[in-house]
């Protein structure tokens, strides 16, 4: 979603929809890559219906899985956008009822643009992160592009409010100002950097800081908490493991993700029996 994708006269060309709205109604499915969207088109798709993802355009065109083909993506706006202008005219839209349009467009603006160009249904599909994430994997899709979306979707609304209110844990103490950061640093590093010590490829979701910004008297220590070289990318496994845990001199060598000592024999343990 950079570059030719995000480019107004490509994805998103002005002139789309002067000749006259769409003679069939449209539904555009829109999230983030490993969303199920087409899935979800072909299961509500009925006879004279048309799912309509410029990804297949791409395979089409390349003979390639489309992720492996990043230089047919302008041809195959070309065509969507032929095919979309097509749908104003009685011979485009011959033997057609419904058209299903997969797209991403995580922002607010890019909706509204399909909303008042095509007069289009929008049907948000958001799985989350750690779920899309996953299933973008399997489909052979960088890790970074599920993470630029729900970036570019943190810029303008692009998700309802009550979404971004249920996935992120606000209760605690994580605002939108750790959201960008956590955002940046999955950008840059979108794999988890403990998981490639031991050659494991695993998609990072969790803005993890190396050093502990929390004082002892409980009090934060602002320029580490905010400091990029401080940040580390890490998948939810290996933040809740103890590996992640011993790192912390807070969390002392052989102790559970709450704190307490793994070990039974440890005074603390058996001072708390």
């Amino acid at each position: 979603m950079s570059g030719i994708v995000d480019h107004p006269s490509a994805q998103y060309p002005a002139w789309l929809g002067a000749a006259g709205k769409p003679l069939v109604p449209i539904t555009v499915i829109v999230g983030p890559s490993g969303n199920g969207a087409k899935a979800l088109a072909l299961a509500r798709a009925e006879s004279g219906h048309v799912v309509y993802d410029k990804n297949d355009v791409i395979t089409e065109l390349s003979g390639m899985p489309w992720p492996q083909a990043p230089e047919f993506i302008r041809p195959a706006l070309q065509r969507r956008n032929a095919f979309l202008a097509s749908l104003a005219t009685p011979a485009g839209v011959a033997g057609i009822r419904h058209v299903w349009l997969i797209e991403h467009s995580p922002e607010a603006w890019q909706r509204r643009f399909w909303s008042e160009r095509l007069g289009a249904q929008i049907l948000l599909v958001d799985p989350g992160r750690d779920r899309a994430l996953v299933a973008a994997a399997a489909e052979g899709v960088e890790a970074k592009w599920v993470h630029r979306w729900y970036a570019d979707a943190a810029k303008g609304a692009g998700r309802p409010a009550v979404a971004i209110a249920a996935a992120e844990p606000s209760n605690r103490g994580y605002d939108g100002r750790h959201r960008k950061m956590r955002d940046k640093q999955l950008a840059k590093q979108p794999l988890c950097q403990m998981c490639l010590e031991v050659g494991r490829s695993t998609p990072a979701t969790v803005l993890d800081h190396i050093k502990p910004y929390r004082r002892p008297d409980k009090s934060i220590d602002h320029k580490l908490w905010g400091d990029p070289k401080n940040h580390r990318s890490l998948c939810e496994d290996c933040h809740n493991a103890n590996g992640a845990q011993r790192a912390r001199p807070e969390k002392p060598p052989g102790a559970g993700v709450d704190g307490r000592p793994l070990d039974p024999a440890h005074p603390w343990n058996k001072n708390r029996d």
